[in-house]
């Protein structure tokens, strides 16, 4: 987040510069941070924990190009997802398909 933004404007931020879409929030799908599904190596070695904190949302309108963050970016139904899937994305993509009214807190 940046100094003075809110959460809703920094996750709407985000997803339009790691994007390029504009999205309508509806709510909190979860908060993952447990290390069996959160820490992450990357192929030249360096590990991170990842903290997420994951929207709902509908995409409004493409608004740009993405920042170059994200290898790719594609829209797929949940049975058809490409592989290898980022690995703390399993646990939150899993979730989607349990959706439930409370917030999963992992």
């Amino acid at each position: 987040m940046e100094v003075g933004e809110t959460w809703e404007h920094a996750a709407k931020r985000e997803c339009r510069e790691e994007t390029g879409w504009d999205v309508d929030l509806h709510g909190l799908l979860g908060i993952y941070s447990d290390p069996s599904t959160q820490v992450h190596r990357y192929p030249d070695g360096r590990v991170v924990h990842c903290v997420g904190v994951v929207f709902l949302g509908s995409p409004l309108s493409r608004t740009g190009s993405p920042d170059g963050e994200a290898t790719e970016l594609g829209w797929f139904p949940l049975d058809q997802l490409p592989e290898p899937l980022f690995a703390p994305d399993v646990p939150v993509l899993h979730h989607v398909t349990l959706f439930e009214a409370a917030p999963f807190i992992d």
